[in-house]
């Protein structure tokens, strides 16, 4: 077996459905849905990007997003757009595919004010209340600024035009990876055995796992 790696988003994915997560990560034999929402979501974070580190101009098509994109612009600070990041099973910085990567995370947005970074997330979807992606970014960053002891979080509503903030310390990450733990050592269990039941839930709709026996095409 390979050696294991693992994201926010793998996780997740087997928590909604092991077999989903098999084939996306462990046979790799099916890609996921390129859907027209995934392919805006890109275009999106790539244009909020160009917007907020190298100052273009937004699109003309998502020029209603420029009053959130200018007021990070103007922040002062050390920026990155779209870092990747990843750590081995000692918490030590590695580099994204490094042969002993074990956790990487992508940031859409990092802005470094001396000992405090703050860090952005672009979401395109409804608002929802789940801190924890943002919190393994901030975790997973400590690793490679330990001269940053303050992390603000913020996840950044588009549609919405809502944010949602939260701090950490680096005191808080103990906590952050004692709840993380557990649910990835459920997955590598899982790898051992070769055990991924199919767990039908309500995106079964829009799985690229169209064998999956509960799989229904959407009308």
């Amino acid at each position: 077996m390979k050696s294991f790696a693992w994201s926010y988003s793998a996780l997740t994915t087997y928590e909604l459905c092991p077999k989903k997560y098999y084939h996306l990560y462990v046979a790799k034999d099916i890609k996921d849905l390129d859907s027209s929402w995934a392919a805006d979501g890109k275009f999106i974070h790539d244009a909020m990007k160009k917007r907020v580190v190298e100052k273009k101009p937004l699109p003309l098509q998502i020029r209603n997003f420029e009053k959130i994109a200018s007021s990070f612009a103007s922040v002062p600070g050390e920026m990155h757009g779209e870092m990747q990041l990843a750590i081995n099973r000692k918490f030590e910085p590695v580099g994204y595919f490094a042969p002993d990567v074990w956790c990487r995370t992508i940031i859409d947005l990092t802005i470094v004010q001396g000992n405090v970074a703050i860090v952005v997330d672009w979401k395109t979807g409804k608002v929802k209340d789940e801190p924890t992606q943002m919190a393994l970014c901030a975790a997973v960053l400590s690793r490679w600024m330990p001269e940053v002891t303050l992390f603000k979080t913020i996840f950044v509503w588009l549609q919405a035009g809502e944010m949602t903030p939260k701090r950490y310390t680096t005191d808080d990450f103990t906590g952050v990876w004692n709840n993380l733990l557990p649910r990835v050592t459920a997955i590598e269990e899982a790898r051992k055995i070769t055990n991924f039941p199919a767990s039908p839930n309500k995106l079964c709709g829009w799985c690229p796992v169209t064998t999956c026996p509960h799989f229904e095409a959407r009308s």
